[in-house]
């Protein structure tokens, strides 16, 4: 499986207005042949300014007004479903055409097998159909992975084709309707709902916490109490330090006994003698 990422800097629209300016202009062959080199100039994959712009050179209802429409709106099969209705066209155009189909494909699903793509395009193997796909990619035409183990393409992004005029009023529908329906609001009660839960679960959470630690102390204190009731209520046991820092009391008392009786200091009494005790023999 391979990525192949988008070009950022590609802007579509900026490639088709010389031939927009010099539409201006143009009458008959001229605006005939400006139809022909559009539709052929690398890099050129929008062109309804450039319908609007030739509207004055009445190419409609001609075989490059029908040529224009090709490339704005329809795709490869629809070339050779009738191929007599336009001019010949080009290896450019045609690979240029093939590639618009693959975005309408891409606008219609996001996951395009690689076998249809073939029907569609008339690829004559795997290989030609990836090059197609990875040019259009280039071209800036979309984002995708090409997924050869199942032998699908994964459309993450592409853009958008003209739109024909009599198409544009369900479009400003579909949008207005997304805008004032319950889609948005739906949305926006679904974060604020969730906002809300979040904010509920972090409170039960602290307060699960303090009742625990609150828990956790009366158990010390109960434990603790039980202690000192056990050693008759003389309070903790002292510390090494309190020990260390206590007084000796038995060494000021035997300070004291030798000091009264006038004898030498710290000297011990002399062990009591013992009695040996005969044994009386048989």
């Amino acid at each position: 499986m391979s990525t192949i990422d988008l070009p950022s800097a590609l802007a579509l629209g900026a490639r088709v207005e010389p031939f927009v300016l010099m539409a201006k202009s143009a009458r008959g062959a001229a605006a005939a042949k400006l139809a022909v080199d559009a539709t052929a100039a690398p890099g050129v994959f929008v062109f309804g300014e450039l319908i609007d712009a030739l509207a004055a050179a009445q190419l409609a209802g001609t075989p490059h007004g029908a040529l224009l429409d090709l490339f704005a709106y329809g795709t490869y099969r629809d070339y050779t479903a009738d191929p007599s209705a336009f001019p010949a066209l080009n290896a450019a155009q045609i690979t240029k055409l093939k590639l618009l189909s693959i975005v309408s494909a891409a606008m219609e699903r996001r996951i395009l097998p690689y076998a249809d793509l073939i029907a569609a395009l008339d690829a004559p193997s795997v290989r030609a159909l990836e090059d197609l796909v990875i040019d259009a990619v280039y071209q800036g035409l979309l984002e995708a992975t090409l997924d050869q183990q199942r032998g699908v393409v994964e459309v993450v992004y592409t853009v958008g084709r003209d739109v024909r005029p009599d198409a544009l009023p369900d479009l400003l529908g579909g949008l207005q309707a997304w805008c004032v329906a319950s889609t948005t609001a739906s949305v926006l009660t679904a974060l604020d709902e969730r906002l809300v839960a979040v904010a509920k679960a972090r409170t039960e959470a602290r307060d699960e916490k303090d009742k625990w630690e609150s828990g956790v102390q009366a158990a010390m204190k109960d434990i603790q109490e039980k202690r000192d009731k056990k050693k008759g209520g003389r309070g903790p046991l002292p510390t090494l330090d309190d020990r260390e820092n206590a007084p000796n009391d038995a060494m000021d008392v035997d300070e004291r006994e030798n000091n009264s009786s006038g004898r030498g200091k710290g000297r011990r009494a002399p062990p009591a003698e013992t009695k040996t005790r005969k044994r009386n023999r048989f």
